[in-house]
């Protein structure tokens, strides 16, 4: 393995820990030591990559693959696939959007990182399949695509956080409801 392949390695491993480490701990109480000690590296080696923290941190925040798999699909079943993603990804999961927010405690640089990433993955990732299929509805794409992505994390953050019995309610009930509304929305009906 060359210098630079071992290197590529190093800095992968770098970001992989430090997203574990962001996922289970709020910002502020995560180091560049813990995160180099998590790594098995040195934090001179994470330096030495030119990666502060609050770099880390941005770099352990990508959405785009939950941005193409809830809006890279159908048009015309949108809003079913995106509330199916929603309610079947794993309660646990580490890199989700609503446990990073519950886990950050709420640190400006937390809150500006997150905006900026769901921004970039997620919102625009709808208003492009918006402006491509129902340009014309009302309001404004970017309007129905911000809509529609604080619902779905409205939703998320219910499932998630805010109802204990949220297991209780029927999937075909919620699937249906919830993609109702976000079909509406971003085919500019809501």
């Amino acid at each position: 393995m060359t210098a630079a392949q071992q290197g590529d390695r190093a800095r992968d491993r770098i970001v992989e820990c430090a997203r574990e480490l962001f996922s289970a701990h709020s910002y502020a109480d995560v180091s560049v030591k813990d995160i180099a000690d998590a790594a098995g590296v040195s934090t001179s080696l994470v330096m030495k990559h030119g990666v502060s923290k609050e770099r880390l941190f941005e770099m352990t925040l990508d959405f785009s693959v939950s941005g193409q798999s809830m809006f890279g699909g159908d048009f015309a079943t949108l809003g079913r696939d995106a509330v199916r993603e929603t309610l079947t990804a794993p309660v646990d999961a580490p890199y989700s959007m609503v446990r990073i927010l519950c886990v950050a405690g709420g640190s400006d640089a937390t809150l500006d990182a997150m905006g900026i990433r769901i921004r970039q993955d997620i919102v625009s990732r709808l208003e492009e399949q918006i402006t491509a299929h129902a340009p014309d509805g009302s309001p404004s794409p970017q309007l129905r695509a911000q809509s529609a992505v604080a619902l779905l994390i409205g939703l998320s953050f219910m499932r998630r956080v805010g109802d204990p019995d949220f297991d209780q309610h029927s999937f075909k009930q919620l699937e249906d409801y919830y993609s109702t509304l976000v079909q509406d929305i971003v085919e500019g009906r809501g």
